[in-house]
């Protein structure tokens, strides 16, 4: 589970240069609290990461730009470790919808993890 987030959070990483990226993307202070996560792995600090997630959601919503890709599936990987597999869900579907490509790896984390 650990090495699955460790990949998204890789592939989001690789474009956190700066709040709105040259493709026009969101990411607040993404980076920041991943960070803190890593470094000081514990409830505090995975809220603080939750709540920044959902303020590039937010924000890139009032800024008309595209929520950046995993935002959604790491708030849903969040929530499902959370034992929160409704609320994953929603956020699992929002990935799903927003990048289409994401849909198999999406509908395998569901499965995997729904158990």
């Amino acid at each position: 589970m650990k090495i699955l987030l460790i990949a998204i959070t890789l592939t989001i990483l690789s474009g956190c240069g700066t709040n709105v990226s040259k493709s026009k993307l969101y990411w607040g202070s993404y980076s920041n609290t991943l960070y803190k996560t890593r470094t000081d792995p514990g409830a505090e600090t995975t809220q603080l990461h939750l709540k920044e997630l959902e303020s590039i959601v937010n924000k890139s919503k009032e800024m008309g730009l595209r929520v950046p890709p995993g935002i959604y599936a790491e708030i849903g990987f969040i929530h499902m470790s959370k034992n929160e597999a409704k609320k994953a869900s929603v956020f699992f579907e929002l990935e799903s919808k927003e990048y289409p490509e994401s849909k198999k790896f999406i509908s395998t984390l569901m499965t995997k993890y729904s158990r």
